[in-house]
């Protein structure tokens, strides 16, 4: 059976469309859920699926799954069990006020052994996630086709004893883009050169002719880059979330707000947090704009404890500007007048909707080797430092301001999204012949 593995959101949103593609086309399918603290059967589009084709899809937590070890597995499934999915360190502090003091340390105890056991590339990971753990998954998933994002592939410890299963028994492995691929940094090419990749397993995807051939730099055979374009992006897809999202979110219209002009900023977890906290500070203090601030799912936004990194930023209800974590960026894109934001895939949602962009470069002034495709296209506002970002604000304020180019923005759409191709047409069903 074909099995998706997910680790997290950012894994959901690129694999999401392969699944639903499947599932259309009356396949069926395993999901892996390789996260201990992801809650699949929550996120709207699972819930899609699971609604839509019951019959077809079956939905594993990995650690859930019943092994033969004694003690071992038991202790992994115990902690791992859905009665506990939501104690952990990060949520104490939000549990303790509908705990009694016993429950309580009960918690902190639960929360200790799940930090231990399930943290990420220890030295006794080979002890309790090695080939007897992954042989019991494989035998009991019976997998004929595996789907993992690429970027797991390459740099987590925890898949790789199932990898290598898989690999012995000669099955295919596909990996999907971890995003649409907008950037590249000196970072990211020196691993992978690292990995040794001339004989490459698997097949990979990536959405660009420009990327086929870095990872053919890297030493993955030209045979094993499959240039697909981006199933995220798919309009298929995006009609499909469309409908999920309208149906299970209800837009928050503020009417005072709509009076000023409305900035999204998208965090990027490579954005220097100094130059980004204060540039949100100052765009905050312009009576003129209204801020969003889209939390990055790893980045610093997403915690709820103060701390030295968010300390000029943590007073959010004094300063004219809000931190979403839950909002779908998509409507918070079509919400929005002007979208800011570095290398992440998501700015491909304000291109299609053609919004204004600004790409304030200087947050990556660290990163020498670090180059974003679409700056050259000529359709985004390059900024250099904060005063270039508050002067083109004021000019936008100033005066009516002219369409982007579009015929710009669909050139770039068309090569670093779409695979080269013309619109997205083919994308899902080159997927799911290359899976299948």
């Amino acid at each position: 059976m074909t099995t998706f593995i997910i680790r997290d959101y950012p894994d959901l949103d690129h694999i999401f469309p392969i699944m639903h593609t499947f599932l259309k086309k009356n396949e069926f399918i395993n999901i892996l859920n390789f996260e201990i603290n992801l809650d699949l059967s929550s996120d709207p589009r699972i819930i899609f699926l699971n609604t839509n084709f019951q019959n077809n899809i079956k939905i594993y937590e990995v650690y859930n799954i019943k092994g033969k070890r004694f003690l071992i597995d038991k202790l992994i499934n115990f902690l791992s069990s859905q009665k506990y999915k939501k104690i952990n360190f990060k949520n104490l502090k939000n549990i303790k006020k509908e705990m009694n003091l016993f429950n309580f340390i009960f918690s902190i105890i639960i929360s200790f052994g799940k930090k231990i056991v399930f943290k990420s590339n220890a030295f006794y990971s080979n002890f309790l996630f090695g080939d007897k753990w992954a042989q019991n998954i494989f035998s009991s998933l019976r997998i004929s086709s595996l789907v993992i994002d690429d970027s797991y592939y390459f740099n987590y410890h925890r898949p790789q004893s199932l990898i290598g299963i898989i690999k012995k028994k000669k099955i295919k492995i596909t990996l999907v883009p971890h995003t649409c691929y907008m950037f590249s940094s000196h970072e990211d090419l020196e691993n992978l050169k690292s990995k040794k990749l001339d004989n490459f397993y698997a097949n990979i995807v990536v959405t660009s002719e420009k990327m086929k051939n870095i990872f053919n730099t890297c030493g993955i055979n030209l045979l094993k880059i499959k240039n697909l374009g981006s199933a995220r992006f798919s309009k298929e897809n995006l009609d499909c979330l469309k409908l999920i999202y309208d149906e299970n979110t209800e837009p928050k219209i503020d009417r005072h707000i709509n009076k000023k002009i409305k900035v999204l900023y998208i965090d990027g977890s490579y954005d220097s947090n100094y130059e980004k906290n204060e540039m949100i500070k100052k765009i905050s203090e312009l009576n003129f704009i209204n801020l969003v601030v889209k939390a990055h799912p790893r980045g610093i936004f997403m915690s709820k404890k103060s701390n030295s990194k968010r300390k000029n930023v943590e007073n959010t209800d004094s300063l004219n500007f809000k931190v979403d974590t839950l909002t779908p960026t998509k409507q918070l894109i079509d919400n929005s007048d002007i979208i800011i934001g570095t290398y992440s895939s998501i700015l491909v949602e304000a291109m299609l909707s053609y919004k204004q962009i600004i790409l304030p470069k200087y947050f990556l002034k660290d990163k020498i080797d670090f180059k974003i495709f679409y700056e050259n296209f000529g359709f985004a506002k390059i900024c250099q430092n904060l005063n270039q970002v508050i002067f083109f604000l004021n000019e936008f304020q100033k005066k009516p301001q002219e369409e982007v180019n579009k015929e710009k923005i669909n050139k770039f759409v068309k090569e670093y999204v779409y695979g080269g191709e013309i619109d997205s047409s083919n994308t899902m069903d080159r997927y799911f012949n290359l899976i299948k």
